[in-house]
């Protein structure tokens, strides 16, 4: 009976973004091709997928930064959360609930190479109805 009236209450919510870079030659601090702030304030879980797999990609030394925001108050000038990923490969993390807004940014640390990658932000909430 609680089961059923807690189905009632909440629905679960899932909201896929997906964020791409399309090529950058080396450098830090690179948005997206199109930045968003992701709200998490409801969140329950939040996961987050890196993908170098793309054709075009030639970097192996690409970091993803996750910078957060309380409140509406300042971006973190400090990574949140941060990984590395190399060529060809997908990575998946998570991430802590907790601040009110995510945006990700990128440092290609390779040389030379161009940087290509595909970021699929999962954000997991539960709303009452």
């Amino acid at each position: 009976m609680a089961k059923e009236k807690f189905k009632e209450q909440y629905e679960a919510q899932e909201d896929l973004i997906t964020l791409t870079w399309a090529s950058f030659t080396p450098a830090t601090d690179v948005k997206p091709d199109t930045d968003i702030s992701i709200h998490i304030d409801l969140a329950t879980s939040i996961a987050i997928q890196l993908d170098t797999t793309l054709g075009g990609n030639a970097s192996d030394d690409i970091d993803i930064n996750v910078h957060a925001a309380l409140a509406g108050g300042p971006w973190d000038t400090v990574p949140f959360a941060e990984r590395n990923i190399g060529d060809a490969e997908v990575k998946t993390f998570l991430i802590e609930p907790g601040p009110k807004r995510i945006r990700l940014r990128a440092d290609n640390n390779h040389g030379s190479a161009a940087a290509v990658i595909t970021v699929l932000v999962l954000v997991r909430s539960l709303n009452a109805t």
